[in-house]
């Protein structure tokens, strides 16, 4: 009997040890704002020429609209989370014919872009690895994304290794040792440090936040 008492004590120490790590090394996930006020201090309009509307819709969304060809805004100063991080938000395309969403935003002393609908709609993909856009390098997948349908977009950017995950699914997972991160040429680099850009597309968004990740930490998130 004392064996038992003895073997059960252990394992709920054990369990109350491992919960206490796991709680130590989780962070707590901090909000972004997207509202009337942020639009006017913490975020501008980024000025592509041609630009659509960008303002706070009755549902407390984001919205952009029809740019010519873009839409956006980029974060005044510095973004801010850590160099290594994790993003959420939730986007969806309201209409349109190309990206509703390139999610600009820092890596290893560069930038990318993580493109959702991309040339004419269905390209999934970062831009630029090794000099290659979303269209043409090993992230590249598609997806159709259909008018008003919400998608959860997840970003981890670690040490050595990027990750996507598109409402739970993994889509992007590449190690980025030995790779040149870059933009693609272009208006886009007006989205630097971090900045929400549409292509001739109405979207919203919401929920937008990050958290830090451990500069150490390497392992791929599940």
């Amino acid at each position: 009997m004392r064996n038992i008492l003895s073997a059960a004590l252990s394992l709920a120490l054990f369990h109350s040890a491992s919960f206490a790590d796991k709680t130590a090394t989780e962070e707590a996930w901090k909000a972004i704002p997207l509202t009337d006020e942020s639009l006017e201090t913490a975020w501008k309009r980024t000025l592509f020429g041609g630009e659509g509307e960008v303002f706070i819709n009755s549902a407390g969304e984001l919205e952009f609209d029809f740019g010519s060809p873009m839409t956006g805004v980029t974060w005044q100063g510095e973004p801010p989370f850590t160099p290594y991080y994790e993003l959420q938000l939730e986007g969806r395309k309201l209409s349109g014919i190309d990206f509703f969403l390139a999610l600009t935003f820092p890596i290893e002393g560069s930038h990318v872009s993580l493109i959702l609908g991309g040339w004419g709609g269905g390209v999934v993909g970062i831009s630029n690895i090794d000099g290659l856009s979303a269209a043409e390098n090993e992230t590249t997948s598609f997806d159709g994304f259909p008018d008003k349908q919400w998608v959860d977009i997840h970003v981890r950017v670690s040490p050595e290794r990027l990750q996507v995950w598109l409402d739970g699914k993994e889509r992007v997972n590449v190690k980025t040792e030995g790779k040149k991160l870059s933009l693609r040429s272009g208006d886009i680099e007006l989205a630097k440090p971090f900045g929400l850009t549409s292509f001739e597309t109405r979207s919203s968004f919401r929920n937008l936040r990050w958290r830090p990740i451990a500069k150490g930490t390497k392992k791929a998130a599940k």
